[in-house]
């Protein structure tokens, strides 16, 4: 998690509210489609009865059996996946991550919330993606030399930006995908951007078998930090496997990298995880990862899950 000195953002900017308001929505939703369920019994047409009902199955199809292709998620891991949602689908993938760090007798903590990502397929080939990475951060520093103490929190910027898959798996040749996202200054003041800034992705992925597969990614970014431009690197390489119909597990390495920051030296993490499907629309996920170096975060946790209707 980046770090910034300053007072909590609620009290310079009120630019968190449209956020937030998006993320009271993503987690109310169970209710309303339990809602929906009820919906044909409004209509007393047959006819409009039936196609009420069948609505309201749509929306509860995430706890149904489906017909589409396996669930494909880009959470937990750092590394997203190289397909795509299928075309007319909506997926949302959402969670909560808390990250800790100790450095030089300072002690760092963050809670980001509720880190999602729409995925809607446009095509056989496209899904639009609106992503809020980041989320809501809450986050904490406590220097221990000088006895001090600062807490901040706020909104940050959202994501707008398409992925696009380029190709199946051929033997050795991977299964491919890029992703192109642009950044919107939605943040608050202490987490804000004030530009559009550019992120790409490439990702490749090589079914091994048919319990293990391997995925990696190579990313690039231009980024701005107060009035600082600076160009963000990132990789990695995560082993899935199937345990069992539902279960699966991952491990994984990644490195972020910058080139004109602050921060010198690249940053190394191992991770793993967790991810357990209830239907063939609905998956839990649990992940813990540690950082390899003395410039990487000590440690982060988080849990989240993956819906798709």
């Amino acid at each position: 998690m980046e770090r910034h000195e300053g007072s909590n953002a609620a009290h310079s900017s009120m630019s968190w509210v449209w956020p937030l308001v998006i993320a009271v929505m993503v987690w109310a939703m169970p209710v309303r489609m339990a809602e929906a369920a009820d919906i044909g019994d409004v209509f007393e047409d047959a006819e409009l009865r039936s196609s009420a009902q069948s609505f309201a199955e749509r929306l509860k199809s995430p706890f149904l059996p489906s017909d589409d292709e396996p669930l494909v998620t880009d959470r937990p891991d750092f590394t997203e996946a190289s397909s795509v949602v299928p075309r007319g689908r909506v997926q949302l993938e959402s969670g909560y991550t808390f990250v800790h760090d100790r450095s030089a007798g300072i002690e760092s903590t963050a809670h980001a919330v509720p880190q999602f990502v729409w995925r809607i397929g446009m095509t056989e080939r496209v899904e639009m993606r609106i992503v809020w990475d980041a989320g809501y951060l809450f986050e904490r520093e406590v220097d221990r030399g000088a006895g001090t103490v600062t807490k901040q929190s706020g909104g940050t910027d959202m994501d707008l930006g398409v992925k696009v898959a380029l190709s199946k798996q051929d033997r050795w040749i991977p299964e491919t995908a890029l992703i192109a996202t642009l950044s919107v200054p939605t943040g608050a003041d202490e987490f804000r951007s004030h530009k559009t800034q550019p992120r790409s992705n490439f990702l490749y992925s090589w079914d091994l078998n048919d319990k293990v597969s391997l995925a990696c990614s190579t990313g690039l970014a231009g980024l701005r930090d107060g009035d600082d431009n600076f160009v963000f690197v990132h990789q990695s390489a995560s082993i899935g496997i199937s345990l069992t119909d539902k279960l699966g597990m991952y491990t994984e390495w990644f490195v972020h990298a910058f080139s004109g920051a602050d921060v010198g030296a690249p940053q190394h993490y191992a991770d793993g995880g967790l991810t357990y499907q209830f239907t063939p629309n609905f998956q839990v996920d649990w992940r813990i990862g540690f950082g390899l170096n003395e410039h990487a975060d000590d440690l982060f946790t988080g849990v989240g899950y993956a819906i798709r209707w």
